[in-house]
């Protein structure tokens, strides 16, 4: 929890007046802090709502908070009056995303015209998803262009039942390692897991990846709807044969 909360104290102190920070940079920001979000909402229910993971989900939105404050502080204050359309709606989706930053918000629940419970339907899902969607649309933003972390923790495409879905660890580019913090008892992964190939459960070739974003490509050969997935990864100088499942949505990066 103590590197969590420092990695996040880093992005908001590194963004304070950042005139200059790219809307990419700033993207690839919004999407770390979200994973890790998700991440404290995950320990907030396994814990029984426990004080300590509410007020590590609490602290951990506030600096998410602060960070997008400065963010729009440096470069959204005054739109003129001709900006893009695209951006004053970017604008706007933050701002929502931003209101939504609330514990009650992340943990509460909708409910579905029947009655019953939905799942993963709080406010502050529905105003993540919105943010996403008028961003890759903004001036100056692409998908593609966002670094492999990113673009993979955008739509994660692995899942590990009983445990939940594999996200990548956001400040390493370079190599497909796994976030620690998806280690849980029970868990097939181990800190410091490296994602070397996968395979779909129909293939019957490897497919080496050396980036989240060669195993966000792959997943187009990836059944859909929870079938699994064969994964190596690399631990301890030695490679591992594990099985996963894709996650309910793969979406086509072609």
């Amino acid at each position: 929890m103590f590197i969590t909360a420092c990695f996040l104290a880093a992005i908001a102190t590194s963004s304070q007046g950042a005139v200059s920070q790219t809307p990419i940079k700033f993207l690839e920001q919004i999407v770390a802090s979200e994973v890790i979000l998700q991440l404290d909402r995950r320990d907030v229910k396994a814990t029984k709502n426990s004080k300590q993971s509410l007020k590590v989900l609490g602290d951990d939105a506030n600096i998410a908070k602060a960070m997008i404050q400065s963010y729009e502080d440096a470069n959204l204050a005054s739109l003129p009056s001709d900006a893009p359309e695209e951006l004053v709606r970017f604008k706007i989706s933050l701002d929502k995303f931003k209101s939504n930053l609330d514990v009650d918000k992340m943990l509460t629940m909708k409910s579905v015209a029947n009655g019953a419970e939905a799942k993963m339907c709080c406010d502050h899902d529905t105003s993540y998803l919105a943010l996403l969607l008028s961003a890759l649309k903004a001036p100056g933003i692409s998908v593609h262009k966002l670094n492999a972390p990113a673009q993979y923790n955008i739509s994660p495409v692995l899942y590990e039942r009983n445990i939940g879905l594999i996200y990548a660890e956001p400040t390493v580019t370079d190599q497909a390692l796994i976030s620690p913090r998806i280690v849980r008892k029970g868990s097939k992964l181990r800190k410091g897991d490296v994602i070397v190939a996968v395979r779909g459960d129909d293939e019957k070739e490897w497919t080496p990846v050396k980036t989240w974003a060669d195993v966000l490509k792959a997943s187009n050969n990836f059944e859909t709807g929870e079938g699994d997935v064969f994964v190596q990864v690399s631990r301890n100088n030695t490679i591992k044969n594990l099985t996963m499942v894709s996650s309910t949505v793969i979406v086509n990066t072609e």
